[in-house]
């Protein structure tokens, strides 16, 4: 304490000195002031209370021994969660390895069991085109031939194949051939002794009996061998078990040459086609002219087996399963007629053996055929035995259960029906079970719990330790502190005792490493972040501790390409049909890009930036850019072409304008939250205005990128543009054409202004636009198949004369809510239509285009328009309510069972398909002005809806669409709903007919006028099937108009070819009024009177989603341009079309 107070006194001594050097020429009271505020401070130093540091120090030793007992307690929860979590572990890890070398014995025997299938049916191709060979050189007309060398051949095939039997059988076709073969067989069987004694001869050598000292010993013991029977005199069938004369018309299969050879002749000459197993194998041979097998067999199913059983037969098997491998034998190499059948038996024993001859734990296979037998097999290893037929694996190991199908490539002929096949299932045995689950994770987790246990005390001696030596250094830290408040004021000393000192000198070498590294340039930071991952993100702060990375690029060409009719092709697709063709596109450049070593910069929209000459400047740029852009214009040509079967008619007309320029660059890293590389400059904005002033599928460049080409020797790519370009912000430009190899090879082509007429169709072409309806249809079948049991056996009979009108029903009845099929609906990829109803579909669609006239606007292309739109609104319907609703029956009612009803969805495309089939070209009151024969039918009323339906209907009854019709309805009541959906739909395009817009209009009020949500509380069923009716109504009405809810140019493109074809109508005397006089005024009036209103229904049915607020928009916005442009556009017309 004397000390302390002598260093106080001290202290205040110092400071004031200091005070009064600082405050020298001031007034006496700052001065006094001043004295008064350090003598307080001195005090409140002097004063302070030592207990308060006491009890400071006391709770911090409680804290701490707080915190040893939570950690000790945490250790001991670890001793025993590592043993319990190792336990678990092990387990795991054992029923790991047990899943993996079970997948790997299942696997192995798969593929062996495959591989040996695969080169039996080799063998056996091979053996009878050795057959047919050795006939054709012997001369020998089949059926009548036998091979001398059989035994060796036939011995060394099952040596190879492990088969125990081959059979060569030549086809008898009739009577006559019938009496000439058993003369034949009769004098030809000298083959049996002749095998008989090679099998003796191979046998003995296999022994070690030599042949010389075998034919001594028989010379020797005058030895003869007994006389071998005498075959069967005719082909001969079986009858309870006895041989008799098969006295049918033909065709025959007589057993003929075989090894091994019989003792028991009489098995030559047996009918193999009067056994069921073998006639169905046989019809199958001759049809698809390949090997095909027999169904599972034994011994004691087939009698011409026990015939060679009580021989010395067995086939090395008793009563095991096998099958027959039937393999046709040609005339000749070049001759595909089939003259003999070679069979031989597989043995589904050794088909199912590993390759290895370790010791393995058994499994059990178990072969179920699909149909009526089922067999179980024990492998374990090279050893393969037979337990019986049926299952007769341990039930336990179900869920371990590995299925594959076996020889799925191999044809079968199954005697129960073709739809059986071959599926082999492994289970592993207890055996199996028990060689992998042990006692193993439990001794090891004891012994892991007790090394943590030991940790744990080797801890907290070590902690006893630490705080022993804890204590010394705080007794020198106490002292150090006492010197050091001697020596320095207490802010300087807790700078000191704090960690501050060390952060920044981390920060410092930080600040230095940074620093070392902008010595390096800023090309080089360039080069890393260019070839950094594109995830990196530099966050947004206020301030940086770096300089920006960025620099100057004196030599570059920058590449700008626009796809020309886009926002217009876009307006009326579908979201994930645009993103396939900008993802098509610009995934295609970028492998070009990657190609030439183009530096792709961005993609905004359907624009595309690219860049040559860094960051790795380089001399040929312009040349480089050049060869890119000439590319990108070749493949977007190729891509979109390819890309209109699937993303619709008008996608092969897309155009790409290209514009390249050179010159300096500014590039770098704008830093901030979705960081990239960009560029800045004069160069950059020139090229995007070159891109702008360009044309469809041209490349235009600057003069001084055209400079550049001709120092490097490309001159001969440029075509000098006629007349200057005039670019917003750069004035009047001289620009050159960059030619491409088309151009180059064919001179450059303007792209014409006016599409042509659509031509007839014939069924024997099929345009971009069938094949997209195809598809379409396809993709809603897919809906709809899995559905169908039965075609039912009464159609409806609809005459010809039948009045369309008179079907119209106020509420169609729609089904219930069903989960399996909604869940068909949303995962319709996994249903598969057979190659007949595809290739129907197909057909069906290209009669439909046929029948279409070659109208301007009713014509095939305004169908595919109508139809895309209606595909594009039941997608939003069941997409929108999908995110909107919870659960799938609540989003069925939001809809009023749209989205849960395919056959809805296939109904409503199919008529925007066909509803304008056969359309003259003139309204239906100028046909009932004019009598028209189609006007008299129907009653003078929706003549050319009416004509569609019924030409449509009748087409569809046509025979060569049966496959067709039964993936649509299965019974009367599906037929009915499928003809009211129909007529209904296609009716509901006739918007002129006054009654019809009454109906419609009353229908609206009593379906709408609560304009409440639906739900299944509150609303009866006929409710929700009204508003359904009126939805669906609704959407054929909005696509048959949808051109002028769609994008400005689209809805240009079809009001040209509506006018043009009315203009045709008056022309031919065949449209009361001149369109020229009335079109701009009844534009205006269409758009205020039907189609805007149209719009907002679409908006009221509250089904729609955003593509409701989307066509009201467009109307909307086409009305006003209508209104500003209409006048001229309406004479641009008059003078092309009136001329």
């Amino acid at each position: 304490m004397v000390k302390r107070k002598v260093a106080m006194q001290s202290m205040m001594k110092e400071t004031d000195e200091t005070e009064k050097i600082i405050i020298e020429g001031s007034s006496e009271n700052t001065t006094q002031t001043v004295r008064m505020n350090t003598d307080d401070r001195v005090k409140q130093s002097i004063h302070h209370n030592p207990s308060t540091t006491r009890d400071t120090e006391e709770l911090e030793r409680k804290a701490i021994s707080c915190f040893r007992s939570f950690i000790l307690l945490v250790m001991l929860g670890a001793t025993v969660a590592a043993g319990v979590g190792a336990w678990v572990h092990l387990g795991r890890s054992e029923e790991r390895n047990f899943q993996s070398d079970l997948n790997i014995i299942v696997e192995d025997i798969r593929a062996l069991s495959q591989d040996r299938v695969s080169a039996l049916v080799t063998h056996s191709q091979s053996l009878a085109l050795a057959f047919t060979a050795l006939a054709k050189n012997a001369k020998a007309e089949w059926p009548y031939y036998t091979e001398l060398n059989f035994p060796l051949i036939a011995s060394n095939f099952l040596r190879a194949t492990g088969s125990h039997m081959v059979l060569l059988s030549p086809i008898v076709h009739n009577q006559t051939g019938y009496v000439k073969w058993s003369n034949y067989s009769q004098a030809n069987q000298q083959w049996i002794q002749a095998g008989i004694e090679f099998q003796e001869e191979t046998q003995a050598r296999m022994f070690g009996e030599s042949t010389s000292h075998r034919d001594q010993d028989h010379r020797h013991h005058d030895h003869k061998a007994p006389a071998i029977p005498s075959i069967f005199p005719h082909i001969f069938r079986l009858a309870e078990g006895k041989a008799v004369v098969d006295d049918s018309t033909g065709p025959f299969l007589p057993s003929w040459q075989m090894a091994d050879a019989p003792t028991n002749p009489t098995v030559v000459n047996y009918n193999l086609l009067s056994d069921n197993h073998f006639a169905d194998v046989f019809d199958a041979v001759l049809s698809t002219d390949s090997p095909t097998m027999t169904d599972i067999l034994s011994v004691s199913l087939l009698e011409w087996e026990k015939l060679l059983a009580s021989d010395k037969y067995q086939h090395g098997h008793s009563d095991a399963p096998f099958n027959m491998l039937l393999c046709p034998v040609h005339r000749d190499v070049e001759n595909e007629e089939v003259v003999g059948i070679l069979m031989s038996d597989v043995n589904w024993l050794p088909l199912f053996a590993l390759a290895s001859d370790e010791e393995i734990p058994a499994v059990h296979v178990v072969v179920d055929d699909g149909c009526q037998r089922k067999f179980t097999l024990q492998v374990s290893g090279l050893n393969v035995d037979f337990m019986g037929f049926d299952d007769f694996h341990e039930s336990e190991f179900d869920a371990y259960k590995k299925s594959f199908p076996f020889s799925s490539d191999l044809p079968s002929v199954h005697v129960a029906g073709p739809h059986c096949s071959y599926t082999a299932h492994v289970y592993p045995t207890r055996e199996f079970w028990e060689a992998y689950h042990t006692d193993s994770p439990v001794s090891r987790a004891g012994m892991i719990g007790g090394v943590f246990l030991a940790m744990s005390f080797i801890l907290c001696l070590y902690d006893l330790a630490v705080n022993m030596r804890q204590k010394r250094i705080l007794r020198v830290a106490a002292r150090s502190e006492e010197i050091l408040s001697l020596l320095y004021p207490k802010n300087i000393r807790d700078r000191l005792f704090s960690d501050k000192m060390g952060t920044e000198k981390t920060l410092d070498m930080s600040s230095k490493s940074l620093e070392g590294n902008f010595l390096s340039g800023t090309k080089h930071q360039l080069k890393s972040f260019l070839g950094s991952a594109p995830t990196g993100i530099l966050h947004c702060q206020d301030s940086f501790d770096s300089k920006p990375i960025a620099d100057l690029f004196l030599d570059t060409t920058v590449f700008c390409a626009d796809i020309a009719g886009f926002t217009a092709w876009s307006s009326v697709r579908e979201p994930t049909q645009v993103f396939t063709l900008l993802e098509s596109v610009f995934c295609s450049f970028d492998k070009i890009a990657r190609k030439r070593n183009v530096f792709k910069v961005e993609t905004v929209g359907d624009s595309y930036v690219a860049v040559t000459g860094l960051p790795e400047p380089t001399k040929d740029h312009a040349s480089i850019m050049a060869l890119f852009a000439r590319e990108c214009v070749a493949r977007f040509g190729q891509l979109v072409g390819t890309l209109e079967t699937t993303l619709g008619p008008e996608t092969g007309d897309l155009g790409i304008r290209v514009g390249l320029h050179s010159g300096p660059v500014t590039a770098g890293v704008l830093r901030g939250d979705k960081s990239r590389f960009q560029l800045f400059g004069d160069t950059v904005n020139t090229a995007a205005r070159i891109e702008s002033t360009g044309k469809r599928n041209r490349i235009q460049v600057s003069s001084e990128t055209a400079s550049l080409l001709r120092k490097a020797g490309k001159a001969d790519w440029l075509l000098l543009r006629e007349g200057r370009v005039c670019a917003k912000g750069k004035g009047s430009l001289q620009t050159y054409w960059l030619l491409t190899r088309k151009e180059e090879a064919g001179g450059v082509r303007e792209p014409s202004l006016r599409r042509e007429m659509v031509k007839p169709l014939p069924t024997s072409i099929v345009k971009p636009g069938v094949r997209l309806s195809a598809s379409s249809f396809a993709h809603i079948e897919q809906m709809l198949s899995p559905r169908l049991r039965r075609l039912c056996q009464l159609e409806a009979q609809i005459s010809e004369e039948h009045i369309v009108l008179e079907e119209l029903v106020d509420v169609i009845a729609l089904p219930g809510f069903d989960p399996v099929v909604h869940q068909r609906i949303q995962n319709p990829e996994d249903v598969i239509l057979s190659k007949e109803v595809v290739d129907q579909i197909r057909l069906f669609v290209v009669c439909i285009a046929g029948m279409y006239h070659a109208n301007p606007f009713h014509n095939f292309d305004h169908a595919s328009h109508v139809m895309m739109s209606v595909s594009k609104l039941l997608s939003r319907i069941v997409g929108e309510n999908d995110d909107m609703m919870e659960g799938q029956k609540a989003n069925d009612d939001n809809t009023y069972g749209i989205t849960s009803d395919p056959m809805t969805h296939f109904s409503v495309v199919l008529a925007a398909l066909v509803h304008d089939i056969d359309h003259l070209g003139v309204s239906n009151s100028q046909l009932v002005q004019e009598g028209h024969e189609l006007a008299g039918r129907f009653q003078n009323r929706s003549v050319a809806e009416q004509n569609s339906t019924v030409l449509a209907w009748d087409l569809l009854m046509d025979a060569r669409f049966d496959a067709f019709r039964r993936t649509i309805y299965v019974d009367q009541f599906e037929l009915k709903r499928f003809r009211q959906l129909m007529a209904n739909t296609v009716l509901a395009t006739d918007i002129m007919d006054k009654e019809l817009q009454t109906l419609r209009r009353n229908r609206w009020n009593c379906a709408f006028s609560s304009n409440d949500i639906i739900t299944t509380t509150t609303t009866t069923r006929e409710n929700v099937n009204r508003k359904a009716t009126i939805v669906i109504e609704h959407l054929i009405q909005a696509s048959d108009v949808s051109h002028t809810m769609q994008h400005w140019h689209i809805y240009c493109k079809w009001n040209e070819r509506l006018f043009e074809e009315m203009t045709v109508a008056y022309q031919a005397d065949r449209f009361s009024k001149n369109p020229a006089e009335f079109w701009y005024e009844g534009e205006l009036s269409f758009f205020d009177n039907y189609v805007i209103p149209l719009a907002k229904k679409l908006k009221d049915c509250g089904v729609f989603g955003v593509s409701s607020d989307e066509y009201l928009n467009y109307a909307m916005e086409n009305r006003q341009e209508w209104k500003e442009k209409g006048r001229e556009i309406v004479a641009e017309m008059v003078q092309r079309y009136h001329e």
